[in-house]
Protein backbone atom coordinates (compact mmCIF):
# COMPACT_ATOMS: atom_id res chain seq x y z
CA UNK A 1 0.00 0.00 0.00
CA UNK A 2 1.48 3.40 -0.92
CA UNK A 3 2.40 5.49 2.10
CA UNK A 4 3.03 9.23 2.08
CA UNK A 5 6.60 10.01 3.14
CA UNK A 6 5.29 12.57 5.62
CA UNK A 7 2.77 10.15 7.09
CA UNK A 8 5.34 7.40 7.44
CA UNK A 9 7.80 9.74 9.13
CA UNK A 10 5.20 11.26 11.42
CA UNK A 11 3.84 7.93 12.58
CA UNK A 12 7.23 7.00 13.91
CA UNK A 13 7.38 10.45 15.07
CA UNK A 14 7.83 22.21 -9.77
CA UNK A 15 11.43 21.00 -10.78
CA UNK A 16 14.35 20.35 -8.52
CA UNK A 17 16.74 23.27 -8.53
CA UNK A 18 20.29 22.18 -9.45
CA UNK A 19 22.13 20.78 -6.46
CA UNK A 20 25.70 22.05 -6.37
CA UNK A 21 28.49 19.73 -5.35
CA UNK A 22 29.62 19.99 -1.73
CA UNK A 23 33.16 21.32 -1.57
CA UNK A 24 35.63 20.38 1.15
CA UNK A 25 34.94 23.72 2.80
CA UNK A 26 31.21 23.07 2.69
CA UNK A 27 31.54 19.66 4.29
CA UNK A 28 34.44 19.65 6.74
CA UNK A 29 34.00 16.42 8.73
CA UNK A 30 34.54 15.93 12.43
CA UNK A 31 38.01 14.54 13.00
CA UNK A 32 37.73 10.90 14.02
CA UNK A 33 34.40 10.55 12.23
CA UNK A 34 33.74 8.57 9.08
CA UNK A 35 31.73 10.58 6.56
CA UNK A 36 29.21 8.26 4.94
CA UNK A 37 27.27 10.75 2.82
CA UNK A 38 27.30 14.43 1.86
CA UNK A 39 24.76 16.42 -0.17
CA UNK A 40 24.28 20.12 -0.82
CA UNK A 41 20.67 21.23 -0.32
CA UNK A 42 19.94 24.64 -1.87
CA UNK A 43 17.46 26.96 -0.20
CA UNK A 44 15.03 26.53 -3.11
CA UNK A 45 14.18 22.96 -2.09
CA UNK A 46 14.16 23.52 1.69
CA UNK A 47 11.02 24.65 3.53
CA UNK A 48 10.74 28.40 4.06
CA UNK A 49 9.77 27.96 7.70
CA UNK A 50 10.94 25.76 10.53
CA UNK A 51 9.07 22.46 10.64
CA UNK A 52 9.82 18.92 11.81
CA UNK A 53 13.10 17.19 10.99
CA UNK A 54 13.17 13.40 11.20
CA UNK A 55 15.90 10.78 10.94
CA UNK A 56 14.80 7.17 10.57
CA UNK A 57 16.23 3.83 9.50
CA UNK A 58 14.19 1.69 7.12
CA UNK A 59 14.93 -2.04 6.86
CA UNK A 60 13.90 -3.94 3.74
CA UNK A 61 14.02 -7.73 3.80
CA UNK A 62 14.61 -9.57 0.51
CA UNK A 63 11.64 -8.98 -1.79
CA UNK A 64 10.30 -6.03 0.21
CA UNK A 65 8.95 -3.07 -1.73
CA UNK A 66 7.51 0.27 -0.68
CA UNK A 67 6.10 3.26 -2.49
CA UNK A 68 6.95 6.67 -1.03
CA UNK A 69 4.13 8.95 -2.15
CA UNK A 70 5.04 12.58 -2.97
CA UNK A 71 4.21 15.09 -0.24
CA UNK A 72 5.16 18.63 0.83
CA UNK A 73 8.51 17.84 2.46
CA UNK A 74 12.09 17.24 1.36
CA UNK A 75 13.30 13.65 1.82
CA UNK A 76 16.82 12.28 1.42
CA UNK A 77 17.29 8.51 1.11
CA UNK A 78 20.78 7.22 2.05
CA UNK A 79 21.55 3.50 1.66
CA UNK A 80 23.60 2.02 4.50
CA UNK A 81 23.71 -1.71 3.70
CA UNK A 82 22.60 -3.89 0.82
CA UNK A 83 21.13 -2.43 -2.34
CA UNK A 84 17.77 -0.95 -3.33
CA UNK A 85 16.20 -0.59 -6.76
CA UNK A 86 14.98 2.99 -7.00
CA UNK A 87 12.21 4.14 -9.34
CA UNK A 88 11.61 7.88 -9.11
CA UNK A 89 8.37 9.79 -9.66
CA UNK A 90 8.89 13.49 -10.23
CA UNK A 91 12.39 14.94 -10.38
CA UNK A 92 14.95 13.19 -8.15
CA UNK A 93 18.70 13.72 -7.93
CA UNK A 94 20.93 10.66 -7.42
CA UNK A 95 24.14 11.22 -5.48
CA UNK A 96 27.35 9.39 -4.64
CA UNK A 97 28.66 9.47 -1.07
CA UNK A 98 30.85 12.52 -1.75
CA UNK A 99 27.96 14.54 -3.16
CA UNK A 100 28.82 13.90 -6.81
CA UNK A 101 25.68 14.08 -8.94
CA UNK A 102 25.32 10.77 -10.73
CA UNK A 103 22.03 11.29 -12.52
CA UNK A 104 18.85 13.33 -12.55
CA UNK A 105 15.71 11.24 -12.94
CA UNK A 106 12.29 12.45 -13.96
CA UNK A 107 11.14 8.86 -14.47
CA UNK A 108 13.31 5.78 -14.48
CA UNK A 109 15.13 3.17 -12.43
CA UNK A 110 18.53 3.10 -10.76
CA UNK A 111 20.34 0.94 -8.23
CA UNK A 112 21.32 2.54 -4.92
CA UNK A 113 24.28 0.94 -3.14
CA UNK A 114 25.84 1.70 0.28
CA UNK A 115 26.95 5.33 0.49
CA UNK A 116 24.77 6.50 -2.37
CA UNK A 117 21.43 8.23 -2.07
CA UNK A 118 18.64 10.21 -3.63
CA UNK A 119 17.20 13.65 -2.92
CA UNK A 120 13.42 13.92 -3.26
CA UNK A 121 12.11 17.50 -3.13
CA UNK A 122 8.47 18.31 -2.38
CA UNK A 123 6.28 16.69 -5.03
CA UNK A 124 8.68 13.85 -5.83
CA UNK A 125 8.34 10.27 -4.70
CA UNK A 126 9.87 6.88 -5.33
CA UNK A 127 9.42 3.14 -5.14
CA UNK A 128 12.15 1.24 -3.30
CA UNK A 129 12.59 -2.51 -3.77
CA UNK A 130 15.08 -4.96 -2.32
CA UNK A 131 15.80 -7.36 -5.17
CA UNK A 132 18.70 -9.01 -3.36
CA UNK A 133 18.99 -12.00 -1.07
CA UNK A 134 19.98 -10.13 2.11
CA UNK A 135 18.34 -7.32 4.06
CA UNK A 136 19.01 -3.71 3.04
CA UNK A 137 18.88 -0.65 5.30
CA UNK A 138 18.53 3.03 4.43
CA UNK A 139 18.41 6.26 6.39
CA UNK A 140 15.36 8.42 5.67
CA UNK A 141 15.97 12.09 6.47
CA UNK A 142 12.92 14.33 6.23
CA UNK A 143 12.76 18.14 6.44
CA UNK A 144 9.21 19.50 6.50
CA UNK A 145 7.39 22.85 6.68
CA UNK A 146 5.40 23.57 9.82
CA UNK A 147 2.28 24.52 7.87
CA UNK A 148 0.20 21.61 6.67
CA UNK A 149 2.15 18.94 8.54
CA UNK A 150 -0.21 16.69 10.50
CA UNK A 151 1.23 13.58 12.15
CA UNK A 152 -1.03 10.69 11.17
CA UNK A 153 -0.71 6.97 11.83
CA UNK A 154 -0.38 5.27 8.42
CA UNK A 155 -2.07 1.98 7.72
CA UNK A 156 1.25 0.33 6.95
CA UNK A 157 2.92 -0.85 3.77
CA UNK A 158 2.51 -4.27 2.23
CA UNK A 159 5.80 -5.75 1.11
CA UNK A 160 5.39 -8.49 -1.52
CA UNK A 161 7.70 -11.38 -0.74
CA UNK A 162 9.18 -9.80 2.36
CA UNK A 163 8.81 -7.37 5.22
CA UNK A 164 9.77 -3.77 5.78
CA UNK A 165 9.89 -1.58 8.87
CA UNK A 166 11.00 1.89 9.93
CA UNK A 167 12.65 2.86 13.23
CA UNK A 168 12.83 6.45 14.45
CA UNK A 169 16.37 7.53 15.34
CA UNK A 170 15.71 11.17 16.21
CA UNK A 171 13.38 14.10 15.61
CA UNK A 172 12.83 17.74 16.46
CA UNK A 173 11.70 21.14 15.20
CA UNK A 174 14.40 23.76 14.56
CA UNK A 175 13.97 27.11 16.27
CA UNK A 176 15.12 28.86 13.10
CA UNK A 177 14.11 28.35 9.45
CA UNK A 178 16.53 26.18 7.45
CA UNK A 179 18.89 27.86 5.00
CA UNK A 180 20.96 26.49 2.12
CA UNK A 181 22.76 23.64 3.81
CA UNK A 182 25.18 20.79 3.55
CA UNK A 183 23.58 17.55 4.71
CA UNK A 184 26.10 15.10 6.10
CA UNK A 185 25.86 11.65 7.61
CA UNK A 186 28.83 10.78 9.82
CA UNK A 187 29.71 8.02 12.26
CA UNK A 188 32.17 8.42 15.13
CA UNK A 189 33.48 5.85 17.59
CA UNK A 190 34.41 7.25 21.00
CA UNK A 191 36.86 5.12 22.95
CA UNK A 192 36.55 5.14 26.76
CA UNK A 193 37.63 8.57 27.96
CA UNK A 194 37.25 10.20 24.51
CA UNK A 195 35.15 13.31 23.80
CA UNK A 196 33.45 14.67 20.71
CA UNK A 197 32.86 18.42 20.60
CA UNK A 198 29.95 19.65 18.48
CA UNK A 199 29.49 23.33 17.58
CA UNK A 200 26.34 23.53 15.49
CA UNK A 201 25.35 26.55 13.43
CA UNK A 202 22.57 24.44 11.95
CA UNK A 203 20.70 21.44 13.35
CA UNK A 204 21.99 17.98 14.15
CA UNK A 205 20.70 14.62 15.31
CA UNK A 206 23.13 12.44 17.26
CA UNK A 207 21.94 8.84 17.67
CA UNK A 208 23.70 6.39 19.98
CA UNK A 209 24.08 3.11 18.10
CA UNK A 210 26.11 1.40 20.82
CA UNK A 211 27.41 2.27 24.26
CA UNK A 212 26.56 5.38 26.28
CA UNK A 213 27.76 8.98 26.49
CA UNK A 214 27.38 12.00 28.75
CA UNK A 215 26.17 15.03 26.80
CA UNK A 216 27.20 18.40 28.28
CA UNK A 217 25.76 21.58 26.76
CA UNK A 218 27.98 24.64 26.93
CA UNK A 219 25.72 26.96 24.93
CA UNK A 220 22.25 26.72 23.41
CA UNK A 221 19.75 23.88 23.73
CA UNK A 222 19.50 20.17 22.94
CA UNK A 223 16.64 17.72 23.39
CA UNK A 224 17.51 14.26 24.68
CA UNK A 225 15.32 11.21 24.11
CA UNK A 226 15.73 7.65 25.32
CA UNK A 227 15.06 4.54 23.26
CA UNK A 228 11.78 3.97 25.07
CA UNK A 229 10.64 7.51 24.26
CA UNK A 230 11.47 7.03 20.60
CA UNK A 231 9.52 3.81 20.40
CA UNK A 232 6.38 5.25 21.94
CA UNK A 233 6.59 8.63 20.21
CA UNK A 234 4.93 10.33 23.19
CA UNK A 235 6.12 13.01 25.59
CA UNK A 236 6.98 11.58 28.95
CA UNK A 237 9.80 9.91 30.87
CA UNK A 238 12.95 9.72 28.77
CA UNK A 239 12.52 13.11 27.04
CA UNK A 240 14.36 16.10 28.44
CA UNK A 241 15.63 19.54 27.45
CA UNK A 242 19.34 20.02 28.10
CA UNK A 243 20.25 23.71 28.41
CA UNK A 244 23.58 25.48 28.87
CA UNK A 245 25.35 24.17 31.97
CA UNK A 246 23.32 20.95 32.03
CA UNK A 247 24.31 17.40 31.17
CA UNK A 248 22.39 14.26 30.30
CA UNK A 249 23.38 10.63 29.90
CA UNK A 250 22.29 9.09 26.61
CA UNK A 251 22.39 5.34 26.15
CA UNK A 252 22.16 3.07 23.12
CA UNK A 253 19.04 3.78 21.00
CA UNK A 254 18.72 7.23 22.54
CA UNK A 255 19.32 10.47 20.66
CA UNK A 256 19.96 14.21 20.88
CA UNK A 257 18.31 16.86 18.70
CA UNK A 258 20.66 19.84 18.65
CA UNK A 259 19.23 23.31 18.00
CA UNK A 260 21.04 25.96 15.89
CA UNK A 261 23.72 27.89 17.78
CA UNK A 262 24.39 25.08 20.27
CA UNK A 263 27.79 23.92 21.49
CA UNK A 264 28.02 20.65 23.38
CA UNK A 265 30.42 17.85 24.19
CA UNK A 266 29.72 14.12 24.03
CA UNK A 267 32.00 12.27 26.44
CA UNK A 268 32.44 8.54 26.89
CA UNK A 269 33.04 8.06 30.60
CA UNK A 270 32.31 4.33 30.45
CA UNK A 271 34.43 1.24 29.88
CA UNK A 272 33.16 0.32 26.41
CA UNK A 273 33.40 2.16 23.06
CA UNK A 274 30.39 4.27 22.05
CA UNK A 275 29.33 4.60 18.42
CA UNK A 276 27.47 7.76 17.43
CA UNK A 277 25.62 8.41 14.18
CA UNK A 278 25.50 12.16 13.45
CA UNK A 279 23.14 13.62 10.84
CA UNK A 280 23.47 17.37 10.42
CA UNK A 281 22.27 20.26 8.32
CA UNK A 282 25.10 22.80 8.43
CA UNK A 283 24.85 26.16 6.61
CA UNK A 284 26.91 26.07 3.42
CA UNK A 285 30.50 27.19 3.88
CA UNK A 286 30.77 26.45 7.61
CA UNK A 287 32.80 23.77 9.32
CA UNK A 288 30.63 21.02 10.76
CA UNK A 289 32.38 20.01 13.92
CA UNK A 290 35.52 19.70 16.01
CA UNK A 291 37.76 16.72 16.72
CA UNK A 292 37.25 13.67 18.82
CA UNK A 293 39.75 14.08 21.65
CA UNK A 294 41.14 11.30 23.84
Amino acid sequence: MPVSIALRLAALWGLLAPIGLASAQDATPMAGAEVAFVAALPAEILPGEAGPVYVERATYEPGASEELVPDNGLTVVVVETGALAFVGTGVARLLDADGTVEETLTEGEADLVPGSGAVLPAGAGATLTNQGTTAATALMIGVYPAAGFEPVEPSGADAPGGTQNWALLGKGSPQEPPVASTLSVERATLAPGAELAMDEAGVAVAYLETGAIMATVEKGLAEASSGAFLRTGGVGPGAAFVAAGDDRRVRAEGSLFVQPGTSLTLGNDGDEPAQVLVVRLAPLGLDQGTPVAP
